[in-house]
């Protein structure tokens, strides 16, 4: 945590392979700040104001670009400032803390809806993949069989775009059913 952002980004200089680019787009300035994973040693220590941080490129999945965010910290010591701004990831992916509660309550009814209609025409349904770079998936199989068939990620587009509507639903999922043998 750094009292400015200006703190920061003096700090991540002495990283290897961090970049920022600067680029003006109708009249806004956008700032773009990454690391390469790969190219960071097996283990070190970035040294400001007499603290150490360890950086290590293990502690990545992966060598690929990590593309670098900063956010304000709310102060949770100050009283009455409702709920806190930003973003909160709900499996692999990120929701504004204002969506935050509509986005999982629909997706769980969305997900329920679909376990029930499917349930209803003799499938199996359970979840999957939680935590893998898609997210977690709706699968399901024909009842007694061993192999599960991926039905949809449970992604922002799972979200915005099922209807509610039992038929409409059914309609909505039929073409990502493999056809019954």
């Amino acid at each position: 945590m750094f009292e400015h952002i200006e703190h920061g980004r003096h700090c991540l200089r002495s990283v290897p392979s961090y970049e920022m680019q600067t680029t003006m787009e109708d009249g806004e300035l956008f700032v773009d700040e990454s690391i390469e994973a790969g190219k960071l040693p097996d283990y070190m220590e970035i040294d400001y104001n007499g603290n150490r941080l360890p950086l290590s490129r293990f502690i990545f999945a992966d060598s690929r670009r990590v593309d670098i965010f900063w956010r304000e910290i709310p102060n949770l010591n100050q009283p009455n400032q409702g709920l806190v701004s930003g973003i909160t990831r709900v499996d692999a992916y990120s929701v504004d803390n204002e969506d935050l509660c509509d986005y999982i309550s629909q997706r769980e009814q969305v997900y329920e809806q679909i376990a029930h209609l499917l349930t209803k025409r003799g499938y199996e349904v359970d979840r999957d993949f939680q935590g893998s770079e898609d997210g977690e998936a709706v699968i399901y199989r024909r009842g007694g069989r061993e192999e599960w068939n991926l039905l949809m990620h449970m992604d922002p587009i799972f979200v915005e775009e099922a209807p509610l509507d039992e038929q409409l639903l059914a309609e909505w999922i039929a073409p990502h059913l493999l056809p019954e043998n």
